[in-house]
């Protein structure tokens, strides 16, 4: 359902991982950027690049001082993110809205602890 999806992948995993299970959801021309600074190699399928001109893309995130003057910037422009704090058992809700459409436009998090705590 996904496969071939997504113009644009920001992959912002720090870890470890196998970036090539995400080529298959780019679409022709679709551009995935590391931005998680594994330090590890990745092995990629080069057909699958080449035949639907996928490509794969880096960039650093900035380091102390350009990530202080962002949070500065966005701090003088009360610049926020919309975020909703759901319990863990919401999350079968949460995926719905996220694999139809998010029409809010806002990131889900989970509260592991208070859930956890609970039990």
């Amino acid at each position: 359902k996904a496969e071939k999806s997504l113009d644009l992948i920001l992959n912002t995993v720090s870890a470890s991982h196998e970036v090539a299970t995400y080529i298959p959801l780019l679409f022709s021309s679709g551009t995935i950027v590391q931005l998680g600074g594994v330090t590890t190699d990745h092995k990629l399928n080069q057909m699958a690049l080449l035949f639907a001109r996928r490509s794969v893309a880096g960039s650093l995130i900035g380091g102390i001082k350009s990530t202080q003057e962002c949070v500065d910037f966005c701090h003088k422009n009360n610049i926020v993110p919309t975020v909703d704090v759901v319990s863990c058992e919401k999350i079968n809700e949460v995926y719905e809205i996220l694999s139809t459409k998010n029409d809010a436009v806002k990131r889900y998090v989970l509260d592991i602890a208070n859930t956890l705590g609970n039990q």
